[in-house]
């Protein structure tokens, strides 16, 4: 038989047992509620403060915890506090009229999904502190795909756009996506390492794009999209670390331009020749007579459209003997005009890229 001891013994052991249930189940619960992330709804179709309260239903501010969501239809912007760093669990714009804006010496962090057609704006100009960094930071395994607008003013110094950032928050998981619904547009930086399914489109309308301290790996949904306004005014898509190309790259000439057959634009300049290449060229909007051509130059360090048509050698408007004559004559003595990949050195690449002109026409 138990004395009493012993059954004292036994409940104090029991009630240790469920002690340590509750706790476990607290601690469960408390990580399922960490993880639950509940959509906050911007309450009206009306510019307003991202900080403020009153602007979400139901009345709470998104946070970690939760996917700040702009569905409301109308034209509108939400804007964070100048000076002031938030995080939140996601960001969902199904709204493609609303946007939110990222002013100078201000950041918005996003810890999970990240989807719609409404944008966000990284704005260095716009604010009380002008001209200061403006942040768009993104953890590791985040997937962006809404469309971001990198903008610097004109009253920015020297038009910097290095003030506006898309940043890698964390160092060490997988790199963020700039997905397939994604557009990165305008002027700014790309700090980190990302892999890139959408599109990278340099301007708005012309402008550049700057990636460092990371390597950009491009898949084949991957875009950059370049536009020539004149020999002097181009998007530009400079890369500092290392990259490998997938994808298409997209030249499109506006109207205002006139060609000369002698225009050479460095639209892509890279730290070191990249991996791979661009598996399509395509060309927009091209001059009536013009036949331009994608070369690396500077040991592939740069990506270079010509409007020379090197198929047409002696320039007299049609294909025949005459250009392989001529082209033979200018290799023969050296002549760089012959260096038809543009890789500064005369080789049979040379050769090999003049037949594929000429056979194509163009």
């Amino acid at each position: 038989m138990k004395t009493r001891q012993d059954r004292t013994t036994a409940n104090s052991r029991s009630i240790g047992v469920l002690q340590t249930l509750t706790a476990c189940v607290g601690v469960a619960a408390f990580v399922v509620s960490a993880n639950a992330q509940s959509a906050i709804e911007w309450k009206a179709a009306a510019n307003g403060n991202w900080n403020n309260v009153a602007n979400w239903q139901p009345g709470q501010v998104p946070g970690l915890g939760n996917v700040a969501r702009l569905s409301i239809a109308g034209n509108y912007w939400v804007t964070l506090d100048g000076n002031d760093d938030v995080d939140v669990g996601g960001i969902e714009i199904p709204n493609s009229a609303a946007s939110i804006l990222i002013p100078d010496r201000s950041s918005l962090r996003i810890l999970g999904t990240a989807t719609g057609s409404g944008k966000i704006v990284v704005n260095s100009n716009f604010g009380n502190y002008c001209c200061e960094d403006s942040r768009l930071r993104l953890d590791d395994g985040v997937t962006l795909n809404l469309p971001v607008l990198l903008q610097v003013g004109t009253d920015a110094p020297n038009n910097n756009p290095e003030k506006a950032w898309i940043v890698r928050q964390n160092l060490g998981g997988t790199a963020p996506i700039i997905g397939q619904e994604a557009t990165i547009q305008g002027s700014g930086l790309m700090i980190g390492a990302f892999t890139v399914a959408g599109t990278l489109a340099p301007g708005n309308p012309l402008g550049r794009i700057k990636t460092q301290d990371g390597n950009i790996v491009m898949t084949p949904s991957a875009k950059v999209e370049i536009d020539i306004q004149s020999i002097q005014e181009f998007d530009k898509l400079v890369m500092t670390g290392p990259v490998q190309l997938k994808g298409q790259l997209s030249i499109k000439f506006l109207p205002s331009y006139i060609p000369q057959v002698t225009d050479k634009f460095a639209v892509i300049d890279f730290a070191s020749a990249p991996l791979g290449a661009f598996d399509q060229i395509v060309f927009t909007n091209t001059p009536p007579g013009f036949c331009p051509r994608v070369i690396s130059t500077n040991g592939k360090k740069t990506m270079q459209v010509s409007m020379r048509n090197f198929g047409d050698c002696d320039e007299d408007g049609q294909l025949n003997i005459n250009d392989f004559i001529c082209f033979q004559t200018l290799y023969s003595l050296g002549d760089l005009a012959a260096d038809c990949d543009g890789s500064g050195t005369l080789n049979i690449d040379d050769f090999i890229c003049f037949q594929t002109s000429f056979s194509f026409g163009c």
